[in-house]
């Protein structure tokens, strides 16, 4: 995942509430085929890339990406978003031939974003696990078996329900 695709996500989801959600919402956007050419590996909520938390640890460094927190009931939260002066350096690389390649690219998936960013924070976790076991075992009723297993989570909730109608768009919808 390049510097410039994470932070045109943050810009094009209007801001990222918590770490746990983007890394959710980049695997789901990556299993649909958006190139972010990142490796996720099962955690306890769901797939996670630590070369995706160091990226946003050095972007955020860097001032390349603004992290703010937020005290909630479970401990802190991280929120992201880009400034207006990150904003402008983005309009900038846009206005270059590699530029104006790279967000094409990324503008091909700003529906899937906006359906993303409507879902709970648990479906999405759900449906980001569901689409790591789907991928290691093709077979969408044996996924949704083993992430309700893995999640503690009752097959038939709905819940359950909504992350395989999601985890199967998101998968259909594949671009690549």
């Amino acid at each position: 995942m390049t510097n410039y695709q994470l932070a045109k996500l943050v810009l094009m989801a209007q801001g990222i509430e918590s770490r746990k959600r983007i890394q959710k919402t980049v695997h789901l956007l990556q299993a649909a085929g958006c190139r972010f050419d990142l490796e996720f590996r099962l955690h306890y909520y769901g797939p996670y890339s630590s070369s995706l938390a160091e990226q946003l640890d050095r972007m955020t460094a860097a001032d390349m990406l603004t992290e703010t927190t937020q005290q909630i009931r479970v401990g802190t939260q991280y929120n992201y978003r880009l400034n207006e002066t990150q904003q402008r350096s983005l309009e900038d690389f846009e206005k270059t031939a590699d530029g104006q390649t790279a967000k094409r690219d990324m503008e091909d998936y700003r529906e899937l974003l906006d359906l993303l960013r409507r879902q709970e924070a648990r479906v999405l976790e759900l449906a980001s696990t569901m689409v790591a076991f789907r991928q290691a075992q093709r077979d969408w009723d044996r996924a949704a078996a083993e992430t309700a297993r893995f999640k503690n989570e009752p097959a038939d909730a709905p819940p359950m329900t909504e992350a395989r109608e999601l985890a199967q768009n998101v998968v259909g919808c594949n671009h690549g």
